[in-house]
Parts: structure tokens; sequence; C-alpha cells
């Protein structure tokens, strides 16, 4: 059975060589025969001017091949959009095989190891917040507050009473 990842590639190489093979058809038998048939029955009718053809008919003339001839700009945009996804399935990273070795061991062996995390945790942790820490906390609360704008622009004894 294919693994995914040979098998993306496998579409990336279908992807890229096929889009290839089609711009190539497109552009040496597709693409010329249409671009020919559509000159010479624009061309067909500019014959009576000979080389002396006026600027207004020569530009309509081109207009009118462009126009003809814009269709096949799609039909080479599908072949570059299969080149393209070809192209990025073959450069996406293959995905590393995720190997696991599982290792048992007995608690025996790992207890003086958890034994000495724990006592370098209990040497590093911060001691409890006294009550001290909560009251000067409180303390640079309330000037904060008290030192906003709409603190300092109100009168004595404006919030003092709760209610209407």
């Amino acid at each position: 059975m294919w693994r995914n990842g040979d098998l993306m590639r496998q579409l990336g190489y279908v992807l890229l060589i096929g889009g290839f093979l089609w711009l190539a058809h497109e552009a040496f038998v597709g693409l010329a025969p249409d671009q020919y048939a559509a000159t010479f029955k624009i061309a067909k009718g500019m014959e009576r001017w000979g080389e002396q053809l006026p600027r207004p008919l020569a530009h309509h003339a081109l207009w009118e091949q462009y126009n003809q001839l814009r269709p096949r700009n799609w039909v080479t945009l599908l072949p570059a959009a299969a080149m393209l996804a070809g192209g990025l399935l073959l450069g996406a990273p293959k995905k590393a095989p995720i190997v696991i070795n599982r290792v048992f061991t007995r608690p025996q062996d790992i207890q003086p190891r958890v034994d000495e995390v724990r006592r370098d945790y209990t040497a590093v942790r911060q001691p409890e917040k006294g009550v001290g820490y909560r009251r000067r906390l409180l303390q640079f609360v309330r000037r904060t507050i008290a030192g906003s704008a709409y603190f300092r622009a109100r009168k004595p004894g404006e919030h003092d009473k709760e209610g209407p």
C-alpha cells in the first residue's frame, strides 16, 4: 500500500508533468493555428489598403484579434495552475516519522530525582505575602483613583452620600 507522502509526491509529479505537456501542446499545436486563423480573417478585409493602412483601422484590427484570442488565456491558466500545485506538492517538506521509544522504569529508580526537584522548587518559591503587602496595595490603589481627573474635579462632599 502507498504511504500518504508517496501518494502526494506522485500526484505532484503527475500535475507538474501533465501541466507542462498541456502548455507545450497549447504553445505548439493549439495556439498557432488559432492565431493564424484569427489574423487571416481580420487581414482579409484590409488587402485593398495595401501598406497605407489608416491608424484607427489598424488599432481596431489589433483589438479584434485580441478579443478573439483572449479565451485562449484562460485555457493557458489551467495547466499553469496545475504546474503550480504540482510544484507546491513536490516542494512541501516531508514529515519526519515519529518514533516513540518507551522506556519503562520503576518508581524507585526516579524517586531521588523527584525529591531533588521538589527541594529546588521549595527553595525558589516566593514567601506568602502578608497583611502589610495588601494594606500597601490598597493604599496605592486609593491614591491612584483619587488622583484621576474625575475625582480631582469634584467639589468637597459631593460624593459623600449614597442615593438621592
